[in-house]
């Protein structure tokens, strides 16, 4: 084993990184600004843990090379959340950390590589972090012990099966060119996708790091995304109807949207099942609806 021993935190000698993440984490939760995609590990602040990141805990710990680059990730997760959040963060909880900007915020946070040297110097240290790693569920216990969520199961079912008859019968409609009113545009990407063959190439000479994840170029990652694209059918009534790009309105109070400009976004992830690895992309795209959100469309493409 590479790790053995209790898992107690030993104090930092980094005490102003230590206390610069706390005054961050603090204030983002004041804001309710915190991001809700990552879990943040306890007695790590600058690492972040989500399902798929979490499923290599027990992978890693005998692994030396592996566990460096499963805690790269965790570091990149975290960054990539304080991102998020400090671009949410209002001016006047920015104003309360003393930073000009959320650029200036994130510049600090770069003290972490420092945090990480003391924190994982020993392996009471590493065996605590892969100890805490593990994301919690999203349930209430109480509930749980109660019976309430299988209780609430029932109707949410009959209530959803209904919803996908409708909607299942509306796109049939749609596709009958029966639409209710207006015109059908269909969104998809320009030129020609990516066929079968070049694909299996670009599986075949992708690498992978340590933890077995694909390590796709740019290039081929964006030949993925168009290959597997969703499209979309819209029953076009105005212009609230197209896409465009969501944009802050006057005053910041609401979201705003210009059907001029195309916008679908594209997100990579991953995940392992039965030993088999899965690569998809998440693509969204955002109607406008008379200069305020209206709906928001969403897509899922896998490919193995």
């Amino acid at each position: 084993m590479l790790f053995a021993g209790c898992t107690a935190i030993e104090p930092r000698r980094t005490g102003d990184c230590t206390q610069w993440f706390a005054s961050l984490d603090e204030t983002v939760d004041r804001a309710g600004a915190r991001d809700a995609g990552s879990y943040r590990i306890p007695g790590f602040p600058y690492l972040r843990a989500d399902r798929f990141l979490a499923s290599f805990r027990n992978e890693v710990r005998d692994d030396p090379a592996a566990f460096a680059v499963w805690v790269d990730r965790l570091k990149q997760l975290d960054a990539t959340a304080r991102s998020y959040e400090l671009r949410n963060l209002p001016p006047h909880f920015r104003a309360s950390l003393a930073v000009p900007d959320s650029s200036a915020a994130m510049a600090k946070t770069k003290c972490a590589a420092e945090l990480s040297l003391t924190d994982l110097a020993t392996t009471s240290q590493k065996e605590a972090l892969v100890a805490r790693a593990a994301v919690p569920d999203d349930y209430i216990e109480r509930n749980r012990i109660l019976g309430l969520y299988p209780l609430a199961t029932l109707p949410f079912s009959i209530g959803i099966t209904r919803w996908q008859n409708e909607t299942v019968a509306m796109f049939w409609r749609a596709a009958a060119g029966d639409a209710e009113g207006g015109s059908v545009i269909r969104y998809e990407p320009g030129g020609k996708p990516a066929g079968a063959p070049q694909i299996r190439a670009i599986f075949a000479k992708t690498p992978a790091d340590r933890l077995g994840i694909p390590q796709f170029s740019t290039e081929d990652r964006e030949l993925l995304f168009r290959a597997f694209a969703a499209i979309f059918e819209i029953s076009t009534l105005g212009e609230y109807d197209r896409f465009g790009p969501l944009a802050w309105g006057p005053g910041r109070r609401r979201r705003s949207m210009s059907p001029a400009q195309r916008f679908i976004g594209a997100l990579p992830s991953h995940a392992t099942t039965n030993g088999c690895w899965l690569s998809w992309s998440t693509r969204s795209g955002f109607p406008s609806g008379q200069g305020r959100v209206r709906s928001i469309c969403w897509g899922v493409s896998s490919t193995g």
